[in-house]
């Protein structure tokens, strides 16, 4: 038995987007203004885009091992998750080629009807998420129980008249599992997961109307600690993806282009939770938009809830809880 820890991880990912007004008191210039607000809404889109990986690790963990429900149905533990009534329909297991490779597919839908709130973190959904859930039909029987776990996985998520707190979610979310397994590994547990994490057409339209689009590319990889059953020994680390320039960017509801680049990996650790920090505690981003750039460093590892902003030539070291 392995943890299933990316659906708590992804929280703590929401607060890659620090805003850097706390460092200024005085009315932003124009310029200063499209960086902050391209900072926010990149946070804002990445932080929903997240939180679809959180409940997607949710349904395909519900799917271990890949002999259970064949005859598709409904999840009722699945619907008893979101604490509020969301029907989940999962489709029988089928045989297709997907990119070129012989794979099993299993189609899951959430559909959140009218709204609903989840119990976890009061989120209010309402429309449908509809997965596509591939994994090679060539992959070794020790490893088909653990589906995002299993190499060369795939978990593509679209959305159908999807809302979450008033805000319309649109684009393709897909997750590729990236992890590289030596021949002769007979236990998952022992390797170093690793996952593709890339956000296509992105779209969030806000209830005043105004729109930021978001497009993102990085991986994802659980560096210590997959193999034992403690949620406070693991480490996460987040960097550019291979032969990416930046690893977010799009418009901001200003309508400026932004980029976002991981200059230096992020790094989680859940030893951290244990003092309240669900921060990374390592890593920079380099936020530039309409000539502008700003950059947060998280720290050098130590668990604490601090981070440091270089912006205009200054750097101030705040705490984003309060930001």
């Amino acid at each position: 038995m392995t943890k299933q820890l990316f659906s708590k991880v992804v929280f703590a990912l929401l607060i890659f987007g620090v805003s850097f007004t706390a460092c200024r008191k005085r009315d932003l210039s124009p310029q200063d203004a499209d960086l902050n607000q391209s900072t926010t809404d990149n946070a804002t889109a990445d932080g929903h885009f997240d939180d679809v990986s959180g409940m997607g690790s949710d349904v395909v963990n519900s799917q271990a091992p890949i002999t259970a429900r064949e005859d598709g149905g409904d999840d009722v533990a699945l619907q008893g998750r979101y604490g509020c009534g969301a029907t989940v329909t999962i489709s029988p297991v089928s045989n297709v080629t997907f990119n070129g490779t012989a794979m099993l597919l299993r189609t899951v839908s959430v559909d959140f009807g009218a709204g609903c709130t989840d119990q976890t973190n009061r989120r209010n959904r309402s429309g449908k998420m509809n997965m596509a859930i591939y994994i090679p039909s060539n992959t070794r029987t020790e490893f088909r129980r653990f589906w995002n776990m299993t190499p060369g996985s795939v978990v593509v998520t679209t959305f159908d008249n999807f809302f979450v707190d008033g805000r319309k979610i649109e684009g393709t979310h897909t997750v590729t599992n990236t992890t590289t397994v030596a021949t002769n590994v007979t236990d998952i547990t022992t390797v170093q997961p690793s996952h593709r994490i890339v956000v296509t057409d992105g779209k969030v339209t806000f209830p005043d109307a105004s729109v930021a689009t978001h497009t993102s590319d990085r991986t994802r990889t659980w560096t210590r600690g997959f193999g034992t059953l403690d949620i406070y020994d693991d480490e996460f680390q987040i960097s550019a993806s291979p032969n990416t320039t930046s690893s977010f960017s799009g418009t901001n509801r200003r309508g400026r282009t932004y980029t976002v680049v991981i200059t230096s990996p992020l790094v989680l650790k859940t030893a951290c939770w244990r003092n309240q920090v669900f921060k990374p505690v390592q890593g920079i981003l380099t936020v530039t938009s309409n000539n502008k750039t700003a950059t947060t460093d998280y720290g050098n590892g130590n668990c604490d809830n601090t981070v440091t902003i270089t912006f205009n030539g200054r750097s101030y070291t705040i705490d984003p809880r309060s930001n």
